[in-house]
């Protein structure tokens, strides 16, 4: 008979408290040598090591705290078209540290920006202004980022260019390390692992998009859940990680994992990939990724760009040993495709924007890895299977 109460599985594996206690304890820990993002500023790339991400974090933090903002507050940070991953990747670490909240839209919408502005008590609307008006010729960027002006206005919130009003790029080419001794520890005090530090907008696949809320500890006990089940070895996820979806749940928990393991993720501008191929070809021969986490289209782009540029396999396409699709149903013929076109084994992987990521292939235990199975669950993880509402007696 099946359970009407439904089936609850357990992890094989272990639990593994957190390392670190806090984002900025993550941060500030360590020696500051280990490049940790590789990414792009205008079409430049730029290597970032611990120790000048800690430098330019805590420059950005006095600036915000000059306009105003203080830890507790909401601040929403928008990725605008064509413009810098990098920028918002260094922002959002730097206001997590400090333990302000980050409203993280998925998409850039002006008209839900305006009512989550609202909604989530924004004090603050930070983006790349200047890249997106002053560098883009398309003029749609520039009817989108006079929309988002116009509802950030109606919802009271104003807005901060990282570039212009920041100088969030010049901070990132500074080599030197800003001395703020007495700063970094009252980071380390201030926050605990259970305050709020995110919200993230879903994609509205169950009809429309909402906004969900995580703590800085739902982050780190992640990053200590994929360490304890070995998706950090170097075999699996461990190393250089193409993210090419920042403002996503899959991005966010690629960077946190990134600085966990001090190892670089690598941040290309999606567009590049269709408006710039030769751009992002380049960015790719630079950084070597070596494994990459994300949906179908990633896995197209991917394939598209080897049959359009064959030598990338040699280049740098042949570096990436471990990809694994998550967000969205598991495709056998993309992933016999995938296997073609680059040797590359696709692994399955459940994750939700809300919870996380559960369960993967690329985890060993006693349940099953031949995809489309879901594989094992993550250290913590308790799933609980229930029958579908059609489903027999027996």
């Amino acid at each position: 008979m099946i359970d009407p109460q439904g089936t609850v599985l357990s992890s094989s594996l272990p639990d593994a408290p957190p390392r670190f206690r806090s984002f900025a304890h993550l941060l500030f820990d360590g020696p500051g040598d280990p490049v940790v993002l590789l990414g792009s500023l205008d079409s430049r790339l730029v290597s970032l090591s611990l120790n000048r991400l800690r430098s330019a974090s805590l420059s950005l933090i006095q600036r915000l705290a000059d306009r105003g903002i203080k830890p507790g507050q909401t601040v929403c940070l928008l990725r605008l078209p064509r413009t810098s991953e990098t920028l918002i990747a260094v922002a959002h670490v730097a206001l997590s540290a400090w333990g302000v909240r980050v409203l993280l839209p998925m998409f850039v919408e002006p008209e839900r920006i305006g009512r989550w502005l609202v909604a989530s008590q924004g004090k603050l609307l930070l983006w790349n202004h200047r890249e997106a008006t002053e560098r883009s010729e398309v003029e749609a960027d520039q009817d989108l980022v006079r929309a988002l002006t116009q509802h950030a206005q109606q919802a009271g919130v104003p807005t901060c260019c990282l570039e212009r009003d920041l100088g969030l790029e010049h901070l990132l080419e500074n080599d030197d390390p800003a001395p703020a001794d007495a700063m970094v520890e009252s980071l380390l005090r201030s926050r605990g692992p259970e305050d709020p530090c995110l919200l993230l907008t879903t994609s509205g696949t169950s009809g429309r998009s909402k906004m969900v809320q995580y703590s800085a500890g739902a982050f780190l006990r992640s990053c200590a859940a994929w360490e304890q089940a070995g998706l950090l070895h170097p075999d699996r996820l461990g190393g250089r990680g193409l993210c090419l979806l920042f403002a996503h749940s899959m991005g966010l928990r690629a960077l946190w994992n990134a600085l966990w393991s001090r190892s670089p993720l690598c941040l290309v501008p999606p567009e590049w990939f269709v408006e710039h191929p030769e751009r992002a070809r380049s960015f790719l021969v630079q950084m070597q990724p070596e494994h990459i986490t994300g949906g179908p289209a990633v896995f197209r782009t991917l394939i598209e760009l080897a049959r359009v540029f064959p030598h990338l396999k040699d280049e740098c396409l042949g570096s990436i040993r471990c990809a694994v699709s998550s967000g969205a149903p598991f495709d056998p013929s993309l992933a016999k495709r995938l296997h073609s076109a680059l040797h590359l084994h696709l692994y399955n992987a459940l994750g939700l924007t809300e919870t996380q990521q559960v369960a993967s292939t690329a985890v060993l235990g006693p349940l099953s890895i031949r995809e489309p199975c879901l594989g094992n669950l993550l250290p913590g993880v308790r799933l609980r299977l229930l029958p579908a509402k059609d489903a027999p007696p027996d």
